[in-house]
């Protein structure tokens, strides 16, 4: 009898530990980390990349701004509301598909070269894809500039005049890497993307010292079959952080 009282006392003691490990197993869910708080970092990344480019080191240079990247992705946007060109109203917090937001400025010379591509890429992803575009541009100095884009995209004039030509800040949020650049964001306000540059025209000496020679018709074909990638890439994502 005392066999097998103790034999249900290890039954009992054994169940408790393995229920005990079990709770010391369970994986608690990553706190949040907000796109906002990473501009410190993201600040000094830009500086000691500069340091690097200045010097012509561009291998640690392209290094640090690969840094920059990897503290974006996976960061979330807080919920911000975007006051459009045309007076219509994006809240972040209630977008139901995926976004691009894309940082940019008239002045921008890829940033202009790509509109073609991008206009493409909006024509095929628009039921998928919410495309907002955040200008460091006031209201007034985009007006001529707005006809050359599609009319499905959401265009954000800034508020505010900025000294730093790298930053724009509209409504709260703040960008201080330069144009253009791209965060692909999930319907649930996770970067799971980001990219900066585009193709535009252009001549220059290759490495072998022989001249390239960027045409229309190729810088379009460049930035459309890139921002075609980074699209998939994040209705892939989407799909899979949704599942």
């Amino acid at each position: 009898m005392k066999r097998i009282a103790y034999s249900i006392l290890l039954a009992s003691l054994s169940w408790s530990c393995t229920k005990e490990v079990q709770k010391s197993e369970e994986v608690l869910p990553a706190e949040k980390v907000y796109l906002g708080s990473t501009e410190g970092k993201i600040q000094k990344y830009r500086e000691d990349s500069q340091k690097y480019w200045d010097k012509g080191d561009s291998e640690n240079a392209q290094k640090y701004r690969d840094s920059i990247k990897a503290v974006v992705v996976n960061t979330y946007l807080k919920e911000y509301t975007f006051t459009s060109l045309s007076g219509s109203v994006f809240e972040t917090a209630r977008q139901p598909k995926p976004m691009l937001l894309q940082i940019t400025a008239s002045w921008c010379v890829p940033c202009r070269a790509e509109i073609p591509a991008l206009n493409q890429i909006v024509e095929k992803f628009q039921d998928q894809i919410d495309f907002v575009l955040l200008f460091q541009d006031q209201a007034d100095g985009l007006t001529s500039l707005a006809k050359e884009y599609n009319s499905a995209i959401t265009l954000v004039p800034s508020h505010k005049e900025v000294s730093d030509p790298n930053t724009i800040d509209i409504a709260g949020f703040r960008h201080t890497m330069g144009f253009p650049s791209n965060y692909l964001v999930t319907a649930e306000n996770k970067v799971v993307n980001f990219t900066q540059g585009a193709q535009a025209p252009r001549n220059y000496t290759g490495e072998d010292g022989k001249e390239v020679i960027i045409t229309v018709e190729e810088a379009n074909r460049q930035n459309f079959e890139r921002l075609e990638a980074e699209i998939k890439d994040l209705l892939q994502k989407s799909a899979v952080h949704n599942f």
